[in-house]
């Protein structure tokens, strides 16, 4: 079996209609009418216009989740590829499992700077995989290289190889690289195998970890934002249409019924300054669109626009108009079970990818607790809640620590170690006026 073998679940086009509708390279998706052109379809399909509500949910989504900070205990020393911070590196993890279903996290050793350093692999790049009793034994790796142009060495041109992780007969965690053997790059040779170690001893696990919306094993999941890309695509193929009819049919068209009683070799001149002289019956008049085609491609238009605002946006914004407490719990809780689901499986393999990292020290058996975001509401204590609160506190029944935690939570203040100090610091100034 050659090492470009694919794993039976290994499938791109859902995730790809998803980044294209993200990315609004969605032109491809809009069918030839038949009879038509290159150029006339270009022009066809430059007409619509894309509005890209993929891009605005995926990245509220993602601003949702990082809107308020991560803690992790214990402190990790790790660097990331393509020098991203972490809260990047993150925010990227989140939006690759948004758009492509799941995503990989590897986690290696930068002999350079003595670190240990965290790699994203992105849905088509993880080629095959095995697992077994739950234990990753193989993942195959498709990566992107540069390669000196035989003929120009000032030329780099593209290159496919595979990195190849797996658990040798031992037990041992080994690494294998692939190179291209041929320029069609479809024969494969190992240009270098290495062995990696932890102060010496081998390891005896993957240092990789998959993530997908719901948990933290290699299935493929379809894309959380497919069906929205695939409604958002089909409403741009609307708009050609819409906009495509509109040029044919805003214009009025002029018609002649007869004949002139003289011919005119230079065509007919339209404007009152012309004189015609027609025929005994002879009818002249414009022909003018009437018919209710656009309106039903109007309204197709507005009904998706409404399934998508439903798909998408009302997953982050609140709802118009008064409503119950327990309504507006019941509500947010289904609007949010995905933003929980990702943030769940998110957060466990980050977890696990910094475990490794501490492993990579030298650490036997570590743990990091690494906890994100999951008030995902926006909605800050209102006046009467402030005050009534204060009221309480002011009664005795609860305490300052109470008042300050219910105000960070009520997005008053930002943080109650904050408040404490500023509290603190402000009667140690009043004490020092004294």
């Amino acid at each position: 079996m050659p090492i470009n073998s694919t794993h039976p679940q290994f499938a791109t086009h859902k995730a790809a209609v998803t980044s294209d509708a993200y990315n609004g390279t969605v032109k491809e998706y809009v069918p030839k009418l038949a009879g038509q052109t290159s150029e006339e379809y270009m022009k066809y399909v430059n007409r619509g216009t894309y509005f890209n509500a993929t891009r605005r949910t995926v990245e509220a989504m993602v601003g949702t989740i990082l809107r308020k900070p991560f803690t992790m205990s214990p402190e990790v020393d790790v660097e990331f590829d393509e020098n991203l911070g972490m809260r990047d590196f993150l925010g990227e993890v989140i939006r690759s499992v948004i758009k492509g279903g799941r995503v990989g996290i590897y986690c290696d050793f930068n002999e350079m700077s003595a670190k240990p350093y965290l790699v994203l692999y992105y849905h088509h790049c993880i080629t095959n995989w095995r697992a077994v009793d739950g234990k990753t034994t193989l993942v195959v790796l498709k990566e992107d290289t540069y390669v000196e142009d035989p003929k120009d060495p000032y030329v780099l041109v593209p290159q496919v190889q595979y990195r190849e992780l797996f658990l040798d007969e031992e037990g041992f965690f080994t690494v294998r690289i692939w190179k291209q053997k041929d320029k069609d790059g479809k024969k494969f040779e190992v240009s270098e195998t290495f062995m990696p170690t932890v102060r010496g001893v081998r390891m005896t696990e993957i240092p990789f970890v998959f993530c997908n919306p719901f948990d933290n094993t290699p299935n493929v999941h379809d894309p959380v934002a497919y069906n929205l890309a695939q409604l958002n695509i089909s409403h741009f193929c609307s708009t050609v249409d819409l906009e495509h009819g509109v040029h044919f049919t805003a214009l009025p068209q002029p018609y002649l019924a007869g004949s002139f009683q003289r011919e005119m070799s230079n065509g007919v001149c339209l404007g009152t300054p012309t004189l015609w002289e027609l025929d005994h019956n002879s009818r002249v008049g414009y022909l003018e669109f009437t018919g209710a085609g656009l309106k039903a491609v109007e309204s197709r238009i507005q009904t998706k626009e409404n399934q998508m605002l439903q798909l998408g946006s009302s997953l982050l914004m609140p709802k118009n108009g008064v409503e119950s407490a327990d309504a507006l719990a019941i509500r947010t809780g289904a609007e949010t079970a995905s933003l929980v689901s990702i943030t769940s499986a998110v957060e466990s393999a980050f977890s696990e990818a910094l475990e490794y990292s501490l492993k990579w020290y030298g650490q036997q058996d570590p743990e990091v607790e690494f906890e994100m975001n999951r008030d995902f509401t926006t909605q800050r204590l209102s006046a009467q809640d402030v005050a009534a609160i204060l009221n309480l506190f002011n009664s005795g029944i609860v305490s300052r620590e109470s008042v300050l935690d219910c105000l960070v939570r009520g997005e008053i203040i930002p943080s109650v170690q904050m408040e404490m100090e500023r509290l603190m610091q402000r009667e140690q100034n009043d004490n020092n006026s004294e």
